[in-house]
Order: structure tokens, then sequence, then C-alpha cells
């Protein structure tokens, strides 16, 4: 992501450009305060600074003090100091602009500003000097007001103190109003209660200048609770930022580079928002709306954001509006990642997911086990009662002419007792992967014959048509005759019981476009309704239409058609509308082998 306002200089909400103390450049390149105590070169880096930026401001008072000496000496000595002094005030501008810039300062730079104070006091003394020399009181009060106001001044810019104030203030009126008394042939005893009324007014505000801590020491103090947050914002691991209404940061800590991987000053400057996910709009505007309805609460946002390198981590923000004069200017927030958290509770919810599918799953198959017993229990218990029921009549006397008929009822009870054990082992054997097919060479239209001469009294008892649509010139088919000739027997078996008097049943087989050997059958009986038609591939599956019927099946016919038709490598498609009959495909591969089964040759 390239950020647009990339190479822009701008300052950070907790950095104040202040005037003190110096900036050091440390070993990574960045300017820091000096945290050390105040030695005597950082007091002189200190007061170069600040005489760097009254340098006009001197230069006027050279002008005006000028103008003021020629009231008292003549005016070619004035000029020439005039000239003398902007000279010395301009090398005043070289030699403090490395300190005023926040440059590194060297042994020369520190020595240049050395020479060039002591050059702007003997030039200020200097003509305290003249003044002095002049001889009239005048002149002599002035030089020591001069004298006075230069010694103050020099102490000042080392010790900004109010008690330093207030004796710069004090000591050159005071000398001032000692020589002009002098002067005026006044004595010590006169000045006497003069001195000590000035000295009682110092005593009364004193005390409150000694309270009061000196400009340095402010600044230092302000300087070390700077590097305090400094530090902290350097080595919590929790992104801090502070943006405006809109989104824009002003603001970030380093931390930023490790868990988004952009530096701070990348981020300024930039819209946030744009780092969120798109589909967190909803949740930013809910957390905003409660952040402003009540400006005192914090708001907590969790979110994804996206990292520099593209992925995706998840954010957990507190979110704090911030307020000058009752008005809401922006936001500080705290993010951290918890992308670790989130995988965690992703993962135990999906535990849960999976224990509960399990859980489904479990009952199911305990719900499918009762299905199968009472099933199975119907099932047999059927033609066992038919056979017992038989048996018994054959064995009184009265019944001995019938004895023939109660035969038949017995082998057909017996026979298709034999037909669900055997669609039980084989549906079993399928399930298991333990089929054994016997691969031979099969003429499709002799094996459809066979099956429609077999199901044709069936037919012919239900008033159905048996039909065929054979498709001329097909190839024979490699496959288990066994098992093909029990997938056409099961789906006429199905059409027959499910198609009205009159309807029609259909037999098929045609090779498709794509190579698959296509065979199956169509009815225009009942039909299966869609939501049924998944549950009839299941064991004991059964729609509710054949439930209703008169001639229900065991239910396990299309499951053993499906098995058979994938242990060939095949599938089963099934077409069906209530009232519109049904359409059972099935679809064998053009090299119709069984797959991952053993296969007797």
């Amino acid at each position: 992501m390239t950020n647009p306002h990339k190479g822009r200089s701008r300052e950070g909400w907790m950095s104040p450009r202040i005037a003190g103390p110096i900036q050091r450049e440390d070993t990574a390149g960045h300017n820091r305060p000096d945290r050390d105590a105040p030695s005597l070169a950082i007091r002189m880096d200190e007061a170069a600074t600040l005489l760097h930026a009254i340098v006009p401001a001197r230069m006027i008072l050279i002008i005006l003090g000028g103008f003021v000496a020629v009231l008292i000496l003549p005016r070619q000595p004035c000029v020439e100091w005039v000239a003398g002094g902007l000279a010395v005030e301009t090398w005043s501008w070289f030699a403090t602009r490395a300190q005023a810039s926040g440059k590194p300062i060297g042994r020369w730079a520190r020595a240049n500003f050395i020479a060039n104070y002591v050059a702007l006091n003997l030039c200020w003394l200097l003509l305290g000097a003249l003044l002095w020399h002049a001889g009239t009181p005048e002149g002599m009060a002035s030089g020591v007001v001069l004298f006075l106001a230069i010694g103050s001044i020099f102490s000042l810019l080392f010790y900004a103190a109010p008690v330093m104030f207030l004796v710069a203030g004090a000591v050159p009126a005071i000398g001032t109003m000692t020589v002009i008394a002098l002067t005026d042939g006044h004595s010590w005893h006169q000045l006497l209660p003069i001195w000590l009324m000035l000295g009682l007014a110092t005593i009364f505000n004193l005390g409150r200048a000694m309270g009061t801590p000196s400009a340095q020491q402010q600044q230092h103090w302000l300087s070390e609770s700077l590097n305090s947050y400094e530090v902290l914002a350097e080595n919590i691991t929790d992104v801090i930022t502070r943006v405006d209404l809109g989104g824009t940061c002003e603001y970030a800590s380093p931390a930023a580079l490790t868990a988004l991987g952009y530096r701070p000053d990348e981020l300024v400057g930039t819209n946030l928002i744009g780092l969120l996910d798109p589909e967190s709009t909803t949740a930013i505007a809910d957390v905003f709306a409660k952040l402003s309805a009540d400006m005192t609460r914090p708001g907590v946002l969790t979110t994804r954001a996206r990292h520099r390198d593209g992925h995706w981590l998840w954010l957990q923000t507190s979110l704090k509006m911030i307020c000058a004069d009752g008005t809401a200017i922006g936001l500080i927030g705290v993010s951290r990642d918890i992308s670790e958290q989130m995988a965690a509770d992703i993962a135990l919810r999906q535990a849960r997911d999976d224990v509960a599918a399990a859980r489904d799953v479990a009952i199911e198959a305990s719900r499918a086990k009762t299905n199968f017993l009472a099933n199975m229990s119907h099932e047999l218990r059927t033609p066992l009662n038919a056979v017992l029921g038989f048996a018994e009549l054959l064995s009184i006397d009265s019944f001995a002419d019938r004895r023939t008929e109660y035969a038949e009822f017995i082998h057909g009870s017996g026979m298709h007792l034999l037909g669900l054990v055997d669609d039980l082992l084989d549906l079993s054997r399928i399930e298991a992967g333990k089929l054994e097919l016997r691969n031979e060479s099969i003429f499709m239209e002799a094996l459809i014959d066979e099956c429609l001469t077999t199901v044709d009294p069936k037919a012919r008892a239900g008033r159905l048509n048996l039909m065929t649509g054979i498709e001329p010139r097909l190839p024979r088919v490699l496959a288990d005759r066994r098992a093909l000739k029990q997938i056409l027997l099961n789906l006429l078996t199905n059409a027959i019981k499910f198609t009205a008097e009159g309807g029609v049943v259909e037999t098929f087989a045609r090779l498709d476009p794509s190579g698959e050997f296509c065979f199956g059958v169509r009815d225009t009986g009942v039909g299966i309704a869609e939501k049924d038609q998944q549950r009839v591939f299941e064991r004991f599956g059964q729609s509710r239409h054949d439930v209703a019927s008169a001639e229900m099946g065991t239910g396990l016919g299309l499951p053993i058609v499906r098995g058979l038709a994938e242990a060939h490598g095949g599938s089963v498609t099934l077409e069906s509308r209530l009232a519109h009959g049904t359409c059972v495909t099935v679809r064998l591969p053009s090299q119709s082998m069984p797959r991952a089964i053993r296969v007797v040759a």
C-alpha cells in the first residue's frame, strides 16, 4: 500500500515544538532531548537558542542605544558604536544558528558562541564606560544602569528563575537612584530609609519568587515528562493513534511498524479507515454513535485490518473521544493484535460445531439402527408368519385337498424371505466394499429381454404395457451379469409396483455421446416428490407415496442399484415428478470395470 503522504513532514500531537532543551542526534539519527542533568554546555546551548531568536530585536536596541547616547555623548563615537554593535549582532546570528536549528553542536560552535557573547557584552560595557566618563549625573547613572543590566541579563540567560527577574529589575533602579542621590550631595544616612523600604518590598516578593521554579527547570521537567511518554510509546506493544473526526491519522506510536508494517510517519496524514475491513463500516458507525452520545465513556471496536504485506489481522481497539470546550475534536485509540485469540475462538467454535455434527450423526445412526431393526422385524415376520401358518394348515387332515396350494404359498413366502436376505447381504457387502464382481462380456438386449420375461406375469396382472427403447447395434458391456440383472429387475419391479393400471413401463439402453453406456427404466407411475428423491437411495428409505401404497416395498431396491452401479465405476440419476412418472438412468463408463472392488476373473 503506497502512502500518498509519504515524505510529508508533520508534527505529531504528542511532539510539540519547544524552545529547548537542545535536540541531540541519537545513533538512529533521530533528534532527542538530552535526558541527562543539565550541564554547563547544555545551558550554553539553551542560551544560544534564546539569543538567536531575539537578534533582530537586539539590533533595534543597538540603534535605540545610539540615539540615547547622542543625548549625552558626541555624535561621532555614537555612530561608530552603533556600527560596531550591528556588526557584532550579525556575527551573533551566525554564531547561534546551529544551536537554534537543533543540529549537533561541536566545540568550535560553542567557542564561537562564547567569543561572540563576550563581544556583545564588551560592546555594551564600552557604551557604559563612555557614558560614565562623560562626568554628568545622567551619564554616570546611564552607565551604572548598563553595567548592572548586563550582569543581570548574563545571569538570566543561565538561570531564569523568578527571583532573578526580581533582582534584575530592582538592582538597576537602586543603582541609578544611588548615583543620582550621591551626585546631588545626599548622604548615605539620607538614602538608608529608601534602601530599607526597597529591601522590605523585595522580601515581600522574594518568598513567592523563590517558590516558583525557573524557566529552565520547568523546561527540563517538561522534557523529562515528554521523555517518559516517549519511552512508554516506543516500548508498549499496543498501537496508540490519534485521529480527527474524519479518521485522518494525526499521531501513531512506533508499535504500528510491528503490528501493521507501517512506520508512524507513513500513517500520519492518511485515513486509517482505509486499512479496515470494508464489512466493518456498520460496526464503526455504531461505535462512533455511542461515543458521540456519551463522550465520557470509552468504546471498543473489534475488526479486521490489512497489514502492509496484504494479510488480514484482527485488531481490538479501545476508543475515547477527545474534547475541547465540550466539543469533540478527535479520537484516541489503543489497538491490540488479537489474531491468535480470534483464531483460537474460531477453532473452538469449529470444534463445538464438529462435536454437534458428530452428535447429530450419532443420533441419526441410532435412529437408522432403530428404523432398520423395526423394518427388518416387519419384513422377516411377514413371510415367516405365512410359512408357519400354511405349514400348520398342512398338518390338519381336513385341508388335505388344498395341500398343493398351501405348499405353493409356503414356497412363495420362502422365496420372498430368501430374496430379502439376499438383498440385505448384497447391500452389506456393497457398503463394506467386499462385493465380488465377475467380469464378462454382456449383450444388453438379451439381458433386458430376460428380465422382461421374468416380470411379465406381474405386469400382465397389473394390466401394464411393457415397452423397450433399445438403440440398435449397441456394443457389448464388460460387467458382472448378475449385478446388471439385479439392477434391471429392481428397477422394473419398482416401476411395475407403483404404476397404475393401463400405465407404461419402458426399458431403454443407449450409448451416450460422451462414451458412457446408459440403461434404465422409465414409467408413468405416481412419481416421487422432489424432497423425497434423495431419501429413496438410503437404506429402507421410502417416499410418502411408497408408504401409502398397498404394495409397500422394503426400501432396499434403489440403494442396491446405486451401490452396484458405483461398484462398476458408474452412477445413477433419478428424474421424477408427482403424477408424471419416474425415470432412473444407470451410467457405466466406456471401459466398464469395477473400481476398488476385488474382481474375480
